[in-house]
């Protein structure tokens, strides 16, 4: 098992009821000039717009999220675009997020939590995530 030390939180930057898993699996596994070409989606985790939680990668592998910061960290990805009123995440999103985040705390007494634009030149996820999800489990 490779060692885990963050979840980095991110957001598909995209409408909330037209994006699911699988259209972000496309986006990132079709060929350029589409897509990243990659070999499976990045992120270990989805959250879709009704709350449902759909896995990616299995998280022994690493991810392609946050490039410099994929080797010892965890993706989720909330779909909607906090950038946007309208395409906020719901607080069923919201709480499948924390449920997620929550677990992984468990296995990983010690791992830290990132915004994307935390980590990288992004506006991702949109918002301040802190203020967002709460602070039980930003940055402990």
């Amino acid at each position: 098992m490779r060692e885990i030390r963050r979840m980095i939180i991110h957001h598909s930057a995209s409408k909330r009821n037209e994006t699911s898993a699988a259209n972000i699996r496309r986006w990132h596994t079709d060929e350029r000039p589409k897509g990243n070409g990659w070999p499976d989606i990045g992120y270990h985790h989805i959250v879709e717009a009704d709350g449902r939680h759909v896995r990616g990668r299995p998280i022994d592998k690493m991810g392609f999220h946050t490039r410099g910061h994929n080797q010892d960290s965890i993706g989720i990805c909330v779909v909607g675009d906090n950038t946007d009123i309208a395409q906020q995440w719901t607080m069923t999103q919201i709480d499948m997020l924390l449920r997620i985040a929550n677990s992984y705390m468990l296995v990983f007494p010690d791992i830290k939590v990132f915004g994307h634009r935390d980590l990288a030149a992004t506006e991702c996820p949109g918002v301040d995530a802190k203020q967002v999800i709460g602070d039980s489990i930003w940055q402990r």
